[in-house]
């Protein structure tokens, strides 16, 4: 009796081992990167390293093309670019400090089709723009290189595609640390809640700061909390510049001026789930260009990237069926 329990036992134990084994090997597997998007031809694609998503999925493949047009007057420092949700293969864009509270609506040629003042804005340091579930486009007016501001604000308007003056809703940011170098707004259209990546890397990390989706709706001050900081320390010395969060919410896009990063989220994750599961779930398009802005289109199968500058190129990164 005492022989059989101890082979069953031992049994029990062999497949225990077996299955963390099983486990341990799955989590490895990887796909090397492949050359990046900078040297590529119209047919060529993005670098892309593979961690193991825990839902098993692959990380996207995206193929890479460059607009023929370049970028001119009064586009002369892109910051920030997300697809319109009321014209197909159009793009809201704005430039960085210095400019106006303007922002414009750009077809894949460049070619500006609207542009919007926001009525009463005195534009300090525009660093991002983003769409919610709602359609609503929101600029960030968050840059604060020295770290000085006591506060940032998000302005946001209905998307129209006539120009002219737009009224906002307005709301005011503080952290509970002290200011904070920002360049980054993400907007989940699954909750409306709002997310800031910081730009400053403390030990290859940055910190994400949630919004909620409250103070977007009804406009207003809030202090934000800190709910993940993200290992970004293979995409240079310079953190996150940009980011998105596709439509439908599934891919969750960060990018420092080297590198992209995509996040492949679960229908029952949350944002910050999606974070923590990092590096796991995190896609990695290598080399995506010297850009500073990046965007999904309305289908969330585009990421469009701009750099900063005259004389700069569309990148487009289509993502495989």
């Amino acid at each position: 009796m005492h022989t059989k329990l101890r082979v069953c036992n031992a049994w029990r134990m062999v497949r225990r081992v077996r299955r963390i084994v099983a486990s341990s090997l799955i989590g490895l597997v990887a796909v090397a990167p492949v050359v990046g998007a900078e040297g590529v031809g119209e047919n060529d694609r993005a670098g892309a390293t593979v961690g193991a998503e825990p839902t098993r999925r692959a990380c996207p493949e995206w193929t890479v093309s460059f607009s023929t047009e370049r970028t001119t007057n009064p586009l002369n420092e892109v910051s920030g670019i997300v697809g319109s949700r009321l014209a197909a293969n159009h793009w809201w864009v704005h430039n960085d400090s210095g400019d106006t509270a303007r922002v414009f609506l750009i077809d894949n040629s460049l070619a500006i089709t609207t542009e919007l003042t926001l009525r009463g804005v005195f534009a300090l340091d525009f660093e991002d723009i983003a769409a919610d579930a709602d359609g609503t486009i929101w600029v960030a007016d968050i840059g604060d290189n020295l770290r000085l501001r006591p506060s940032v604000q998000l302005y946001g308007f209905g998307e129209q595609l006539t120009s002219g003056v737009v009224d906002v809703r307005t709301v005011e940011i503080t952290f509970p640390d002290g200011p904070h170098d920002i360049e980054t707004l993400l907007i989940d259209p699954r909750t409306g809640d709002g997310f800031l990546v910081d730009k400053r890397i403390r030990e290859g990390r940055v910190a994400v700061f949630r919004i909620p989706s409250r103070t977007l709706a009804n406009g207003g001050a809030v202090t934000v909390i800190q709910v993940a900081s993200l290992d970004v320390s293979s995409g240079g010395d310079i953190g996150p510049t940009g980011g998105d969060i596709s439509p439908d919410g599934s891919m969750i896009v960060i990018k420092t001026l080297t590198t992209a990063y995509v996040w492949q989220r679960g229908r029952r994750q949350t944002v910050t789930d999606a974070f923590v599961a990092s590096p796991a779930a995190r896609c990695q398009i290598t080399n995506p260009g010297y850009t500073e802005a990046i965007g999904f289109d309305r289908e969330g199968r585009r990421l469009v990237s701009l750099a900063e500058g005259l004389d700069k190129q569309l990148r487009t990164f289509t993502k495989d069926p």
